[in-house]
């Protein structure tokens, strides 16, 4: 009997796929698998709340051990994002990277046609005693599969049963399958565990500036855009979409992460602008029926602050177009657009250009700045430090120098 063949086969699933060598050990099988038949490929429930009905315990610990636990919260935020990107009414394109699997015995295939190479009919032995375990993409999987959940609960209706099933269908998962090449003996536990390793843990993260750049889903990012695009005072140096910062060669008069945090700051406050990027927030002012109008209102205003702040406007060593400058911009406009309401936008960002001194070594920045030497002997003013803290005094002194301290405490008050 060939190494690595199983006596007898209980049950099988085929798919067409995309076959390849993966080194002297192992085959590749790319294809796509639909959501309702993940657990039958599987042979289990990979999720984390149905690993206590896995009966081989090797699998278990592969999971408990290796497998970063997919939180409910994530769960979730991937349920709605197969509804809100996959499913049919969606407006935003989306998609999945695709997961991988491995296969304890080697896949059977068959070779579709000799004029094309690789492109096979595969089969995976679906019997107890064929180890199958994912690899990576745990947390798409339970995404996908509590939607299964949903439509076979018998909680809906047969017709909304039917729709959502309908929608399931619909959607491919793309899907690798690694396995012993043919004559090889079969994976050990080991060696699935190597792999579950080497797939969860040697990656390298994409930078964030390069996340904000290339995500399209996120509305606030989205924002950056609409503003710099909109906004005449921005778009006549532009935004960097590309730097984290600007750089002594930039033309750009802000990069993107800057302007994003300035826009989550206005629309959505302190909380929201120390959040990570991915935090949900209840009842956003961000939305996609509002975002004409407060985008608008948004652009308007910075158009407002930078014609009254005239040529300083463009001053890069000034402190408004400096990170913290940015954000504190953002808080204040908070403030007087969603807490205070009833103050005048327009004439408040041109009181923020004229009542405030911008420059670095004004008067109302004592204590922020300091001056350095660059390598050429040359002085210049530099902040001292960067982030929340530098942030959080830049909007006190504001608050402070335009009344706004007061005007936030008697409302607190009259909220008491």
């Amino acid at each position: 009997m060939e190494a690595g063949t199983l006596r007898s086969v209980r049950s099988r699933q085929t798919y067409p796929a995309m076959s390849g060598k993966h080194g002297p050990r192992l085959a590749t099988y790319a294809t796509q698998i639909n959501p309702l038949d993940v657990i039958t490929v599987l042979g289990h429930d990979p999720r984390s709340d149905k690993r206590r009905f896995l009966t081989d315990q090797k699998i278990v610990e592969l999971y408990d051990y290796m497998q970063r636990k997919t939180t409910g919260q994530r769960k979730d935020a991937i349920k709605h994002y197969i509804e809100d990107r996959l499913f049919p009414q969606s407006d935003l394109i989306g998609g999945f990277p695709a997961i991988s699997i491995a296969v304890q015995y080697p896949i059977t295939s068959e070779e579709i046609s000799s004029a094309f190479p690789g492109v096979v009919n595969m089969s995976i032995d679906t019997g107890v005693h064929n180890k199958r375990v994912a690899l990576d993409g745990l947390g798409r999987l339970s995404g996908a599969l509590a939607w299964v959940d949903v439509a076979l609960s018998g909680e809906l209706t047969d017709a909304e049963s039917a729709e959502l099933q309908s929608a399931l269908e619909d959607i491919a998962i793309p899907c690798v399958f690694y396995s012993p090449r043919p004559g090889q003996h079969p994976l050990t536990a080991e060696e699935m565990g190597q792999l579950f390793h080497d797939f969860n843990f040697k990656v390298t993260p994409v930078s964030a500036k390069d996340a904000i750049a290339l995500d399209q889903s996120d509305p606030y990012i989205r924002a950056t855009y609409n503003v710099a695009k909109n906004s005449q005072f921005i778009a006549k140096f532009g935004m960097d979409t590309r730097a984290a910062s600007l750089g002594s060669k930039s033309k750009a008069i802000v990069v993107q992460p800057v302007l994003l945090r300035f826009i989550r700051a206005a629309l959505e406050g302190q909380k929201y602008v120390e959040a990570a990027r991915n935090t949900e927030i209840s009842n956003p002012h961000l939305t996609a029926k509002s975002a004409p109008q407060v985008l608008g209102a948004l652009t308007d205003f910075v158009d407002n602050f930078a014609e009254a702040m005239g040529h300083r406007w463009y001053d890069r060593n000034s402190i408004h177009l400096s990170s913290g400058g940015w954000q504190a911009l953002g808080i204040i406009y908070h403030d007087v657009t969603f807490r205070l309401k009833n103050i005048d936008r327009a004439a408040f960002a041109r009181t923020l250009a004229t009542k405030i001194d911008w420059r670095r070594d004004a008067e109302i920045w004592n204590g922020l700045t300091t001056v350095k030497k660059d390598k050429k002997g040359n002085e210049a003013t530099v902040l001292l430090g960067a982030g929340a803290s530098l942030r959080r005094e830049i909007v006190k002194r504001i608050r402070d120098a335009t009344g706004l301290t007061t005007m936030l405490a008697e409302l607190q008050d009259g909220e008491e």
